[in-house]
C-alpha cells in the first residue's frame, strides 16, 4: 500500500436505533476521533445478554487501543479483538445471566501518519467504502451462506434470502479463542467508510445503500447516518440498526487548527 500525498484527517459520525420490531437494542457502536477508531457490534440474536456482549466488545476495543500504543496498528487491532473475546467469554462463564453471550464486531482504525485504514472483522456486520459515488464491500460475512457463495454453491442473490445467512460461524464470545479477519486500505481524501450491523444490510441492498449514502453525504455525516437508519426502518426495521461513518479529508496545513478533541461515543441504549 502506498500512502497518499499530504496529511489526512478523519471525521466520524454514528447512529443506532432499536428498529420497529425488537424490544431492546442489542447493538453498540464506538466513535473515537482521538484514536482514529470506529466500531460496530451486534449482540447475537437469541443469545443471553447480547446487549452486554456488544458493549463489552466496543469498550474493550477502546481500552486496549488506548493502553497499548507500542505495537503496530494491525497487531494492536487483532490483539484488541482477542482481548474483547476473552472478556466476553470469561464473563459468560462466571455469570448465569450472561452464559453463552456473543457478538459480532467490525472495527476500523485510521492512521493519519500512514494515510492507511485497517479493518478488523468477526461476524456479519460489515465495512464498506464509498469512493467516487461507488460503494464497495470490504469484508466477508462469517456465515454459512457466505461460505457457500465463496465455494460457488449459492449465488449472492440466493444467499440474501437463505436462512443460512443468519448462521454465524465466527463470533466474539463463542469460544476461548477467535481469529479475526484483518484488512488494510490506502486512505484517500474523499473516501467515506461505512461500518454497519445487519439491521441495515438485511433491509437495504448495496445499491440502495450506495444511492442513499451518496445523496445524503453533501448534507454531512450526521445526516447520512440518520438517512440510512430511517430508510432501514421504512423498509420494516426488523432488527436493530447501527451505522458508523468515517470520512477521509485533507488535513489543514496549520497543525493547531487541525487538532480535534477525542469523541468516544457508545450506542445501543
Amino acid at each position: 500500500m502506498t500512502a497518499t500525498e499530504g496529511p489526512t484527517a478523519f471525521t466520524t459520525a454514528g447512529r443506532s436505533d432499536r428498529g420497529r420490531v425488537r424490544r431492546r437494542n442489542e447493538d453498540a457502536y464506538l466513535l473515537s476521533e482521538e484514536l482514529g477508531l470506529v466500531a460496530v457490534a451486534d449482540g447475537v440474536g437469541g443469545a443471553p445478554a447480547g446487549h452486554v456482549a456488544s458493549r463489552c466488545a466496543v469498550e474493550e476495543m477502546q481500552r486496549h487501543l488506548t493502553e497499548n500504543a507500542s505495537a503496530s496498528p494491525g497487531e494492536r487491532l487483532v490483539e484488541a479483538v482477542r482481548s474483547a473475546n476473552s472478556r466476553i467469554f470469561r464473563e459468560g462463564l462466571v455469570s448465569s445471566d450472561q452464559a453463552g453471550m456473543a457478538t459480532t464486531l467490525t472495527a476500523l482504525l485510521a492512521d493519519p501518519g500512514e494515510a492507511v485504514v485497517r479493518i478488523v472483522h468477526v461476524g456479519d456486520s460489515r465495512a464498506y467504502m464509498l469512493e467516487g459515488g461507488r460503494l464497495r464491500c470490504l469484508t466477508q460475512d462469517h456465515t454459512v451462506a457466505a461460505r457457500l457463495v465463496a465455494r460457488g454453491r449459492m449465488s449472492p442473490e440466493e444467499a440474501r434470502e437463505s436462512p443460512y445467512s443468519h448462521f454465524l460461524e465466527r463470533t466474539l464470545g463463542g469460544g476461548d479463542h477467535v481469529e479475526p479477519d484483518l484488512y488494510g486500505h490506502v486512505a484517500e481524501p474523499g473516501q467515506t467508510f461505512l461500518l454497519c450491523t445487519d439491521g441495515l444490510t438485511n433491509m437495504l441492498t448495496d445499491t440502495e445503500i450506495e444511492r442513499a449514502l451518496g445523496d445524503a453525504l453533501p448534507s454531512g455525516l450526521d445526516a447520512a447516518a440518520r438517512t440510512l437508519v430511517e430508510l432501514a426502518n421504512d423498509k420494516g426495521g426488523i432488527d436493530n440498526i447501527t451505522v458508523a461513518l468515517l470520512r477521509v479529508d485533507r488535513a489543514p496545513q496549520d497543525p493547531v487548527s487541525s487538532a480535534r478533541p477525542g469523541f468516544p461515543g457508545l450506542g445501543g441504549s
